[in-house]
């Protein structure tokens, strides 16, 4: 009888696949890392919220510093990487003694070259090592807190899965990129702006927004409003939630605020405590010592836009025209466009951490989808009775 097996393709050989895998890493994975890193050092420049992904140890003032110190070198580190691109020859040792090498021969600017990328390399590892004790750090917060953190993925994470991969990828890729022929490395290179040009706008956008809102006010305003977040099992404030209240009670407490909004979700009512963040909030800002009469309840600040409003309404009924809008770092830019749409131009203040002052990941990836919503469309998330609805309780 005849072999009917159905013939099998040859494996290719473990050569072929390594080539492969190579092929990936070098024009596929390790450019889009480049421009990633690239982006993220020129949020760091813009924005100058190096708060925003890392909670070193020591005291606050060491840490831009040493942040900065690493951006720089790590900007230079880029720039120079499309260099080796155009000087193969330098892309094959990286490391002092070779900068001391090319410095002893007379080619100076090469070997400075090599000694910035040293330093930045030296320097990211560094920094990598800070952010892995970051990372336990927080995660021991989680344990100590019975899981009351901003997000199950901290920033410090993020950014240490993004530096290292792209390490990995600058050191596996650096004998590829000093043999490749002239034409590639010139095409390579040039293909690569397009994403860098929108990461630049993305990012003067953001500075810009970020330079724009106003300062905590430096005299005495009508009303501070504190946007809602998430409550604990036992009907507390969260830790998010608690550090917009801490900035709150310190506007009152130096006087720099007359009454205090708290808004937010009623999820079962507003005479149910069970998940009430107005309740929640309440309930906090009387444990510290604000009068019951310098506070004003918003059940109904189902979302950003709502609570705009409602804050409005209330100033309008009240004569007040200067407000101040408390929330996490990342959201004021939302809250201060909902404001300016109203007429109203509001100041804003961030939130006041105690334990841990990163940035939820999360709650910035909906800002960037959120603030060109609400800019671009000032009726988005509109209460069906504008300025005329029921929404507060004045105590």
């Amino acid at each position: 009888m005849a072999d009917e097996s159905v013939p099998t393709a040859p494996h290719p050989p473990a050569s072929t696949k390594l080539f492969f895998w190579r092929q990936i890493i070098l024009f596929r994975i390790g450019p889009l890392l480049d421009e990633l890193v690239f982006v993220f050092l020129i949020a760091v420049l813009l924005t100058g919220h190096t708060a925003w992904w890392i909670t070193l140890p020591g005291p606050y003032w060491l840490h831009d510093p040493v942040v900065f110190t690493w951006v720089s070198f790590a900007f230079i580190y880029w720039f120079a990487g499309r260099m080796v691109r155009f000087h193969g020859e330098l892309g094959k040792q990286i490391n002092f003694r070779a900068a001391i090498g090319l410095w002893r021969s007379s080619r100076r600017l090469a070997a400075c070259l090599l000694a910035v990328i040293s330093t930045a390399e030296l320097l990211t590892w560094l920094l990598l090592a800070m952010l892995a004790a970051d990372t336990i750090r927080y995660y021991q917060l989680w344990t100590a807190t019975h899981g009351d953190v901003s997000c199950w993925v901290p920033m410090c994470l993020l950014v240490a899965l993004l530096l290292g991969t792209w390490m990995w990828s600058v050191r596996y890729r650096r004998p590829d990129i000093a043999s490749l022929s002239p034409s590639h490395r010139h095409y390579q290179y040039h293909k690569s702006w397009p994403m860098v040009a929108v990461g630049l706008a993305a990012m003067a956008i953001c500075g810009y927004l970020v330079a724009e809102f106003p300062n905590p006010p430096k005299h005495r305003v009508g009303l501070a409003v504190v946007l809602g977040n998430h409550v604990l099992a036992n009907d507390t404030p969260g830790c998010v939630l608690r550090g917009r209240l801490r900035a709150a009670i310190w506007l009152y407490q130096h006087g720099m605020v007359k009454y205090i909004m708290v808004s937010g979700r009623a999820n079962f009512g507003r005479d149910n405590p069970k998940h009430n963040e107005p309740v929640a909030m309440t309930a906090y800002c009387l444990e510290h010592h604000i009068p019951y009469r310098a506070l004003v309840v918003d059940y109904y600040g189902d979302n950003t836009r709502y609570t705009v409003y409602h804050a409005v309404e209330w100033m309008h009924a009240h004569h007040i025209r200067h407000v101040v809008g408390i929330s996490s770092i990342y959201h004021l830019p939302r809250i201060y466009i909902a404001f300016r749409q109203l007429g109203v131009t509001a100041y804003t203040m961030a939130s006041i951490k105690h334990a841990w002052r990163e940035i939820n990941p999360w709650g910035l990836l909906r800002e960037c989808i959120a603030v060109p919503v609400y800019g671009l469309d000032p009726h988005y998330h509109q209460p069906a009775g504008g300025l005329n609805g029921h929404w507060i309780n004045k105590h």
